[in-house]
């Protein structure tokens, strides 16, 4: 069964995403650049009635419209096993917390699911070790890390998507079921 999550969509991606993965290693699956996002809320597979119960509290999701720049690449969880290379926040962290924070567990408990009980660390992920070179991609991704500098971009995230597996995982890992602008969130249905 696919996963789901509700994210940011993150914008402006192709302008800075390609120049940063141009040096990474074989051994690291990319992510397109319409997949990458600032994740809110995993929640895992889910059933037709928990996918109809999330698009419904989804809907009552309204925030701000905000800035954020990116900080340091660091291996998530942790360096002894890396399963994500990822971009802290510099500007726009507190507040992405603050919103993380606020909506997981209103979100999985519209699902019947346990949030995440971890203090919220926003972050986007670009790339994830290949699973099929084991270890040897592992220790690339490491190596990778202490060469990447961030961009320096300044990225308005103005809307938040419900996410699952892509069809066609081949050409992209997600795509979006829902999605709304942040100022204005859809009626209910």
């Amino acid at each position: 069964m696919a996963n789901w999550f509700v994210a940011f969509p993150i914008p402006n991606t192709d302008h800075w995403i390609e120049q940063v993965l141009q040096t990474a290693p074989p051994e690291l699956r990319r992510f397109h650049p319409d997949d990458v996002h600032l994740t809110i809320c995993f929640l895992g597979p889910l059933q037709p009635w928990q996918q109809e119960a999330l698009i419904r509290e989804f809907a009552t999701l309204t925030a701000a419209p905000f800035d954020i720049t990116l900080d340091s690449l660091r291996a998530l969880p942790r360096p002894s096993f890396v399963t994500a290379l990822s971009f802290e926040l510099d500007e726009g962290r507190d507040y992405a917390a603050h919103l993380i924070a606020q909506w997981r567990q209103p979100l999985a408990d519209a699902v019947g699911k346990q949030p995440d009980s971890r203090d919220p660390l926003p972050h986007i992920t670009i790339a994830r070790p290949n699973r099929r070179y084991g270890k040897r991609a592992q220790r690339a991704a490491l190596r990778w890390i202490g060469t990447v500098q961030p961009p320096s971009v300044r990225l308005h995230i103005d809307r938040v998507a419900v996410y699952t597996w892509a069809e066609d995982r081949s050409k992209r890992q997600f795509q979006i079921v829902e999605q709304h602008s942040l100022a204005h969130p859809p009626m209910a249905r």
